[in-house]
């Protein structure tokens, strides 16, 4: 886990421009947990945000797709609305 943690934090100053809020840990810490499944898909309400994570991430993140909130009904009806 402190493996982790290093890596999120390694995140937040890497992360590019994220949407209209500070830097988030919880966000950067989902995308590393979520970095260790195979395509792994994480809900969110701050899309842009979890993608400059992902992306912040490298090759590691490649697998990690970020699922807008508005667009969960879409996903479930077999819409392709991943980022």
């Amino acid at each position: 886990m402190t493996d982790d943690a290093e890596r999120a934090g390694q995140l937040l100053a890497l992360a590019g421009p994220l949407d209209e809020k500070c830097a988030d840990a919880v966000d950067a810490l989902a995308i590393v947990l979520a970095a260790h499944h195979p395509e792994a898909v994480v809900v969110t309400s701050a899309p842009r945000d979890l993608c400059a994570y992902r992306d912040a991430l490298g090759q590691g993140g490649t697998g990690v797709r970020a699922l807008p909130v508005p667009e969960l009904a879409g996903f479930l009806e077999g819409e392709r609305v991943l980022l």
